[in-house]
């Protein structure tokens, strides 16, 4: 008999140690673990361990641990003749159970050396002794099943036995199940070598729960900047060189297209005021030097607010006849969005109004008109009971930023909120990055957040909400253009939609990528759209994973689906499609998964209305 004994600490994403046995090797090899918490061994008082085991040819192995002291953690793993039956590498993972809970560890590997006498070696099978030791529990109760045939009981005793045997039957067949439905393991999730540009890597901590090691510093190079600081109140001495002297965003364009700056290739831009609604219009047009604009106000986020006090003018609200009111001082000016900053949703976005007819004003909270008599222009607002009129904003459909990255070189948003009409984002190329950290898109008479042209765009914790089409678009002219989506958030679409904007009621979704371009999705929720939740469209390469879609609206006239994936009518695809760990349901929705035949699926949840030929995958990434 051979016994290795191995160290294996539970929270670590990786067993390190090469395991080795021989093929065809019966009875005579075994593993014997200590379990760890960190450095403490892991107690098994009340649990169970059981090994989950994937063979070279795809065979699956479900067998128990014989637990050899449970105060120090020590459990035995036998390799039985159907672990080593065929060569190569067996992908195993450890599970503690405790009544309901349950704990899994990293996929650690073991080689199966290959046997000159591999030809005499046993056929490969599935082998479940785990679930066969469950099963043989209850032999006492098929035993009673037989004898009972045979006696006169009380019908009532007879009942509540067999209800309860069969209670314990219907819990072993879920177990069964959920043990060997193959699941996301926790740790560093696998990203294709395709997707590899990402200076990042993503762990899965829970379900639907990741965390990412991102960092700016990782992409820009903070030791070899400038900083320049941004702000409202500016004039023509200021330098942007300290807070006291803020330059605008164009009169730094102008100054490094000038040569202020030498061969500088490398800015911070910190806006140091929450609302930026400087009059300048600032456009960002292939600026050869990576940019880094943040946040550098008090609150530590700024919304770029387009509209600017400067530009429009408008007077102090005052209280007439149940609305406040205020005189815009252009009278060509079309106000499109009345906001509040301060007084926001569980998200940190601002609360949507609607633009009425004054005659509906007073009727509806939460709404604004504008009225133009004589060349006054007018704004009234009933705000919400809770919002206090001097945190509004007036928002007119003026311009305030508009980006094009050139090829090489990369513009980050950190802690920056867009409102509606205020940017435009497009790249020159798939080597045109863009990197959104903690920002917020809100609302727009098209899609709150949305980048064309060629690029890699990448948005972590990130917050979309509200648009009349989508929350997250991507369009391209490269299919290998790339968009990520990381812990984000997207919501609303469709919901409250501006009257001059785009008006359908069929598609406007959460998230959605087209022309075959290259999308990655983890941890992200999306909710209450107008049109599919999540979509995917012209066969794009397309990995969704630990991603939660609810709620469609009940005005969608379109697919009322949790997710989608299709490809364009008459092209032949080439994209493949995954749907890892997802879950979908909710309110309206008809189908949970819409997929083609070339979408492979991993332990999806929630509703199980799926349509297309899916294929199932036994593991990610392994």
């Amino acid at each position: 008999m051979n016994t290795k004994t191995i160290k294996f600490d539970l929270n670590k994403y990786k067993l390190y140690e090469k395991i080795k046995a021989k093929q065809g090797d019966t009875k005579s090899r075994f593993l014997l673990f200590q379990l760890l918490d960190g450095s403490i061994p892991f107690n098994l008082t009340n649990r169970s361990v059981r090994a989950y085991m994937v063979k070279p040819d795809g065979k699956e192995i479900f067998n128990d641990l014989i637990i050899n002291n449970y105060s120090l953690g020590y459990c035995t793993l036998e390799l039985t003749n159907q672990v080593l039956a065929v060569s190569g590498t067996v992908k195993i993972e450890l599970m503690v159970t405790e009544e309901d809970k349950k704990l899994t560890s990293s996929v650690f590997e073991l080689e199966v050396v290959k046997s000159i006498n591999s030809e005499k070696s046993i056929v490969s099978t599935n082998e479940f002794t785990a679930l066969l030791n469950g099963l043989a529990s209850l032999s006492e109760y098929d035993n009673y099943k037989n004898s009972v045939k045979s006696m006169e009981i009380n019908k009532a005793d007879k009942a509540k036995v067999e209800e309860k045997f069969g209670e314990v039957y219907e819990q072993l067949d879920n177990i069964k199940n959920e043990i060997i439905k193959p699941k996301l393991k926790l740790g560093k999730v696998h990203i294709p070598e395709d997707l590899k540009v990402l200076p990042l890597n993503i762990y899965k901590v829970d379900d639907f729960n990741f965390q990412t090691d991102f960092k700016v510093a990782n992409i820009f190079d903070f030791k070899n900047c400038t900083e320049i600081f941004i702000g409202n109140n500016t004039n023509g001495s200021n330098n942007g060189l300290s807070a006291s002297s803020p330059i605008s965003l164009k009169t730094f364009i102008n100054n490094f297209k000038n040569g202020t700056y030498g061969g500088q290739k490398n800015f911070i831009l910190t806006v140091i005021v929450p609302i930026f609604k400087n009059s300048d219009y600032a456009v960002f047009d292939n600026l050869d030097c990576n940019i880094l604009l943040r946040s550098g106000s008090i609150n530590n986020f700024t919304w770029c607010h387009s509209g600017y006090t400067n530009n429009i003018g408008y007077s102090s609200f005052t209280y007439e006849n149940g609305v406040y009111k205020t005189t815009v001082t252009k009278a060509s000016v079309t106000i499109v969005d009345v906001v509040n900053y301060v007084n926001t949703d569980n998200f940190g976005m601002p609360k949507p109004y609607r633009k009425v007819d004054k005659s509906s004003l007073l009727n509806e909270r939460g709404s604004f008109s504008q009225e133009i008599i004589d060349g006054v222009n007018t704004i009234y607002i009933n705000p919400y009971s809770e919002d206090k009129i001097e945190n509004f904003n007036l928002v007119a459909n003026i311009k305030l930023i508009d980006i094009t990255i050139a090829p090489n070189r990369t513009f980050i948003m950190q802690n920056i909120g867009l409102n509606a009409y205020s940017y435009a984002l497009r790249g020159s190329s798939i080597t045109s990055y863009f990197y959104g950290v903690n920002c917020k898109y809100n609302r727009s008479p098209k899609n709150s957040f949305t980048i064309e042209g060629k690029f890699t765009s990448i948005n972590i914790n990130s917050i979309s909400s509200y648009p009349n089409l989508d929350c997250f678009a991507y369009t391209t002219t490269d299919r290998n253009s790339l968009g990520v989506e990381i812990n984000c958030k997207g919501y609303g679409a469709g919901l409250y939609k501006y009257s001059n904007g785009e008006q359908n009621n069929w598609s406007n979704n959460g998230s959605t990528a087209h022309d075959g371009m290259k999308m990655l999705r983890i941890g992200c929720s999306y909710w209450d759209c107008e049109g599919g939740i999540v979509v995917d469209a012209d066969d794009c390469y397309s990995i969704t994973i630990g991603c939660k879609a609810t709620n469609v609206l009940e005005s969608c006239t379109g697919q009322k689906c949790g997710f989608r994936v299709y490809n364009t009518s008459g092209v032949t695809p080439i994209n493949k499609k995954y749907f890892i760990e997802c879950y979908s349901n909710g309110k309206n929705i008809e189908y949970d998964f819409m997929c083609t035949d070339d979408t492979y699926i991993l332990d999806l949840q929630g509703g199980n209305k799926i349509s297309g030929n899916p294929i199932n995958l036994l593991g990610w990434g392994e």
